[in-house]
């Protein structure tokens, strides 16, 4: 089948409700068209995504690292604020 044909078929499954379908039929479309015409900027693409999905994987472990030490800055607040309690006590 020729990729305006899978598109076709695609366009089909999504009007009759068929997500699922449409995907699989627009994945092999895709898949046909880079096969039947090879280009370097569908390659350029796929690199890009791949890079996108990456730096947010990199952006979860960030946020995971900030909450880490919002914790800790939190702990050490505690801990302070227990110290001056103690000292203003002492002092009275």
């Amino acid at each position: 089948m020729t990729p305006t044909e899978y598109i076709d078929k695609a366009i089909h499954a999504i009007n009759t409700d068929q997500p699922n379908l449409a995907m699989l039929y627009m994945k092999r479309g895709y898949r046909e068209m880079k096969r039947l015409r090879p280009d370097p900027w569908l390659d350029l693409r796929d690199g890009i995504n791949t890079f996108a999905e990456a730096m947010g994987s990199l952006f979860d472990v960030f946020t995971d690292v900030a909450k880490v030490f919002e914790k800790f800055g939190q702990n050490v607040q505690g801990v302070y604020d227990q110290e001056f309690y103690a000292l203003v006590n002492d002092a009275s």
